[in-house]
């Protein structure tokens, strides 16, 4: 099994939105475990190429109704 190590924490702008630079590689996107905050777009996979951007859309119920 491999491990998992945290790359970075990271949180939305005020439009919901989260850019950042990485190296190119293969990572697993998660959402930290806040109570009811869940999605089921999360883990995903993705990998990051030299150059290239990669967007990846996921909704987060908050629970708030």
């Amino acid at each position: 099994m491999t491990e998992k190590k945290l790359l970075k924490e990271i949180s939305s702008d005020p439009k919901r939105h989260i850019k950042m630079e990485i190296e190119d590689g293969t990572y697993i996107v998660d959402m930290k475990d806040l109570g009811i905050d869940s999605t089921a777009a999360l883990p995903e996979k993705v990998r990051i190429l030299p150059g290239k951007t990669v967007h990846l859309k996921a909704s987060i119920d908050t629970g708030i109704r």
